[in-house]
């Protein structure tokens, strides 16, 4: 399994719009076969500050998910939306996992 953990700050005059764009993603991408989970959440501490938490299958379910012509329409708006610089994205490899409860 991968997940991909994003985050980023939307510019203040943005928010509600970061807000529709991204809670648009979270259908479409949760049909995808290879998604696991794709979950969009904003910070409690930090207001316009967001973070996207996504478990995949695989690295070809992750491929086709960046090739979807819906996402590919988010990224051009997405640069917009947000304040330059804030913006990271990490792929995390999981070899193991254990559920607690």
């Amino acid at each position: 399994m991968l997940i991909i953990s994003a985050e980023f700050t939307a510019k203040p005059e943005n928010r509600e719009a970061v807000i529709t764009a991204c809670k648009k993603l979270i259908p479409l991408s949760n049909a995808e076969d290879g998604c696991i989970s794709y979950e969009f959440f904003e910070d409690t501490e930090q207001k316009n500050h967001f973070f996207f938490f996504e478990r995949w299958k695989d690295m070809d379910a992750i491929n086709i998910h960046m090739d979807m012509p819906y996402l590919k329409a988010h990224g051009k708006i997405f640069p917009d939306l947000v304040i330059e610089g804030t913006t990271k994205v990490e792929i995390h490899e999981v070899t193991n996992t254990k559920r607690l409860v």
